[in-house]
């Protein structure tokens, strides 16, 4: 069931390196173009359609400098070409969190938590993890271990019945920090700090 952990957290050329290392394992990403490439894409071992073709769980440790930015920003992701296969996870300037898939051109839907989690302001250090249930059909929203209650509203509950997660096909790699758009970094990156990003081929039960 595990798959890959990124701990500590490394660095290679000519990605770009995150200026400020603390406590030897957490990374600061100062929203300037900072962001941690996970390299999925360059080996066939770590191919990112090899882990997101079914379940899955995305997981770290992450303290924002803003709960509530002025624009929204990407923790971490990967999209192609339109997006046709996406996989993202945003923290919106109103304190929510936004994960988005998308696999094959079948349209993204989102699990969006349904109320602000963040305040205005720096932040706590918190442990996020996202979850889709292939099984299921749906993908779930946790913090400190809490499954969040998501919102209502139609391609924000986190339903992904009308995805085929079986034919999610990008290699583009996850990026950490910012998103990953087609083989660049997209606008509006995160400003703040991760720790201890895991990635692995299961949903995991967090309660």
């Amino acid at each position: 069931g595990y798959w890959v952990s990124l701990y500590p957290i490394s660095y290679t050329s000519p990605y770009r390196v995150p200026n400020t290392l603390t406590n030897t394992h957490s990374v600061y990403f100062d929203g300037t173009g900072d962001y941690m490439d996970s390299n999925f894409g360059a080996t066939t071992e770590g191919d990112t359609s090899a882990v997101l073709n079914g379940d899955f769980t995305i997981s770290c440790w992450a303290k924002f400098d803003d709960g509530q930015p002025s624009s929204a920003q990407w923790i971490w992701g990967a999209s192609n070409a339109g997006p046709q296969d996406e996989v993202s996870l945003q923290l919106t300037s109103a304190g929510k969190l936004s994960f988005l898939y998308e696999s094959d051109n079948d349209g993204t839907v989102a699990a969006q938590t349904n109320a602000a989690q963040f305040a205005s302001g720096a932040t706590n250090w918190c442990h996020i993890a996202c979850v889709l249930d292939d099984t299921a059909n749906q993908m779930s929203i946790f913090i400190n271990g809490e499954s969040i209650t998501l919102s209502s509203t139609s391609s924000y509950d986190g339903d992904i019945s009308s995805e085929t997660p079986a034919n999610f096909a990008t290699t583009a790699d996850m990026f950490f920090g910012g998103r990953n758009r087609n083989g660049s970094l997209d606008s509006n990156p995160l400003t703040g700090y991760m720790d201890e990003i895991s990635v692995w081929n299961k949903s995991m039960n967090l309660y």
